[in-house]
């Protein structure tokens, strides 16, 4: 069983190589990929080189677009044609962390009857995690960001002009991720290709990998179209392999995360105050932590996986 873990990171790069080498000497014949945002922060390369196994990718991504996405389909497309065996990939972002040890989930993996293990929904149906609303803002509208960056307390503050979203069909405003004006588009969805939404954090097996990379080259214009959607990265996974109709996909991403309601779409920092919970949780991984809030979490977590550090 070869599990590829898929790092993308931007930041805290302490904490980074922390999970890299963690995951390494657990599972020492696994590949780790880190696709870093060299715009965010310089990474040290050379506190990588020596870690067998490990390849650096320099990227520009940001969060809420499809950039990220991109950067993991130009990974996985590396790693395919690198020749490297590989059955899984798990991708993780830089402040992810294990909960259990990884040999517990490579003969997880080894005896799953499963192809991928994604949280998915319809996006438009009763069973989704988000109002119509939100998914209608999300996915019928192409973005142009105007400002990259604004605080939270700028998004509180322009947050009543939002109001135009709901008196007219034509154009959104949006605050998440910088201020960015969406203007209504024709979708590519129908009855047979499927709008899917769920969490981008998942483990896909090799022929899920296979299919996303024959999916881009083979229908280019719905790639061109999450380009400019909103949070394409919570989607495009989910609407490419369930619509495929080909793979066994449990819903279950074996994560956890926590997305308290005013956070701004920013999962909760983690603290020991926590351990309690995720000890107990059916998972692999958490996030998010941050070692510059919180180490001492980091530290339970070793001792519970039995991690020599």
């Amino acid at each position: 069983m070869n599990i590829c873990y898929l790092i993308q990171s931007h930041r805290n790069l302490d904490q980074l190589e922390r999970l890299v080498r963690c995951i390494k000497q657990q599972s020492k014949e696994s590949i780790v990929l880190v696709t870093h945002d060299f715009s965010s922060s310089v990474l040290d390369i050379q506190r990588f080189e020596k870690i067998p196994g490990v390849y650096l990718f320099a990227t520009h991504s940001q969060r809420g677009d499809f950039s990220i996405v991109r950067a993991y389909l130009d990974a996985v497309r590396w790693l395919v044609r690198s020749g490297l065996s590989f059955d899984w990939v798990v991708n993780l972002s830089g402040q992810d962390y294990p909960t259990q040890p990884l040999t517990k989930l490579e003969m997880f993996l080894a005896s799953s009857d499963q192809d991928a293990y994604m949280e998915n929904f319809q996006a438009f149906s009763d069973e989704s995690h988000w109002k119509f609303g939100e998914s209608y803002n999300r996915y019928f509208f192409h973005y142009h960001q105007l400002v990259k960056h604004l605080p939270e307390w700028a998004q509180d503050l322009f947050h009543c002009l939002k109001v135009v979203n709901y008196i007219q069909p034509f154009f959104r405003i949006n605050f998440a991720y910088g201020l960015t004006i969406g203007h209504r588009v024709a979708p590519p969805f129908s009855i047979k290709f499927k709008c899917y939404g769920g969490s981008y954090l998942c483990m896909l097996s090799r022929k899920c990998i296979i299919h996303l990379l024959e999916f881009g080259e083979n229908s280019s214009h719905i790639l061109d179209y999450y380009q400019h959607v909103q949070n394409g990265d919570e989607s495009f996974f989910q609407t490419v392999l369930v619509n495929s109709r080909k793979f066994k996909i449990s819903k279950d991403c074996k994560r956890f995360f926590d997305f308290p309601k005013l956070s701004h779409g920013h999962p909760r920092v983690l603290t020991t105050q926590d351990y309690t919970t995720l000890s107990n949780a059916n998972v692999f991984f958490a996030r998010k932590f941050d070692s510059d809030h919180d180490s001492q979490i980091l530290d339970l977590l070793d001792r519970q996986i039995n991690l020599t550090v």
